[in-house]
């Protein structure tokens, strides 16, 4: 996972955002009871990869929303949604979970999530 970083990070609430659509992207049982039909994937798209840009460029977002040891585990992530993206496109977010590659989708996501959440504080208060 890395070293544990304390450096401040500048937007902490978009750091909040990131770190949701991590976990959604990284929860099966939540994919399929609260995805069908409302397009929750879309939400985590436009989350990463365009509001906050975290994805595909993750190194830009240091110091204001990541810190410098989570980039490669975001970096790994976009090797394997960024292709699915391309391929599958605008398609209803069952297309994107009966997909092959979905589950290396889930493994990264919980690989980054589980990097960011070493960085931040846990909610008692207490560092992790």
């Amino acid at each position: 996972m890395g070293q544990v970083s304390k450096d401040p990070i500048e937007f902490p609430y978009m750091r909040a955002e990131v770190v949701n659509a991590l976990r959604s992207l990284s929860d099966p049982a939540t994919q399929y009871s609260e995805w069908v039909g409302w397009g929750h994937l879309d939400l985590c798209i436009h989350i990463l990869y365009d509001d906050t840009t975290v994805i595909p460029n993750p190194e830009a977002s240091i110091g204001s929303l990541i810190h410098e040891s989570e980039a490669p585990a975001l970096d790994v992530l976009d090797t394997v949604l960024g292709p699915m993206i391309d391929d599958l496109g605008d398609v209803p977010d069952q297309v994107y979970l009966a997909d092959h590659r979905w589950p290396s989708v889930i493994h990264a996501a919980a690989n980054a999530l589980a990097a960011m959440e070493a960085n931040d504080p846990s909610p008692d208060g207490n560092d992790r």
